[in-house]
């Protein structure tokens, strides 16, 4: 996206911050391309698997529009790089939750979570398109709550961590969907990386 459709994109959400419901549409309408390829990728790498009814990328997008902008209330979106940083947690929380409600109902009870924080090298990875059944085992409450502390404490690092661990996406790609340079997306996806592994190293010892 150029320079100039990056600030039309900032005034719209401002305008749907403010409650038009014009462009509340209209935002959904000019990512539509961008957040495909996002659910795509998605199906493609951290989702992937044995299963062939993985939801589709539109199931995936109108789900994501559901929780992110399916209420009364104006969306309260600050800039482009918030919008999509909410888009992404709500697309991976959705597919989170349907892959455990398959894998509950193929094995006949819920599986249990790996322990995370016993020991260092019992940590996540944290490495984009790692192996996908990994990656569900180490999503615990304690890693979601790590998530959640990250966001309150550096949102921007929280949202490149969503682009790159649960989405997969290149260090170019999240780049470009958050609107910033790739040497500040490297710089965050370490400082993300680092604190969450440190985060949960620390609650373990709790």
């Amino acid at each position: 996206m150029r320079g100039s459709d990056r600030q039309d994109l900032t005034e719209v959400l401002e305008r749907a911050s403010q409650g038009s419901d014009e462009a509340r549409a209209e935002i959904w309408q000019r990512t539509y391309g961008e957040l495909h390829a996002m659910a795509r990728s998605l199906r493609r790498g951290r989702f992937a698997g044995p299963e062939a009814r993985v939801p589709g990328a539109t199931t995936i997008i109108h789900e994501a529009f559901m929780k992110c902008d399916g209420g009364a209330e104006p969306p309260a979106w600050e800039n482009r790089a918030h919008f999509f940083g909410s888009v992404a947690r709500a697309m991976g929380q959705f597919l989170i939750d349907w892959r455990r409600t398959a894998t509950r109902q193929k094995r006949g009870g819920d599986r249990q979570p790996v322990a995370l924080g016993d020991a260092a090298d019992q940590l996540p990875s944290f490495e984009p398109l790692a192996d996908p059944e990994r990656a569900l085992a180490e999503w615990t409450p304690r890693l979601a709550a790590a998530l959640d502390a990250l966001e309150r404490d550096a949102p921007q690092t929280a949202r490149v961590v969503w682009m790159r661990y649960m989405l997969g996406l290149s260090l170019d790609q999240t780049s470009e969907i958050l609107g910033i340079a790739p040497r500040t997306v490297s710089k965050h996806w370490n400082l993300g990386r680092a604190w969450l592994r440190r985060a949960l190293a620390d609650w373990g010892e709790e």
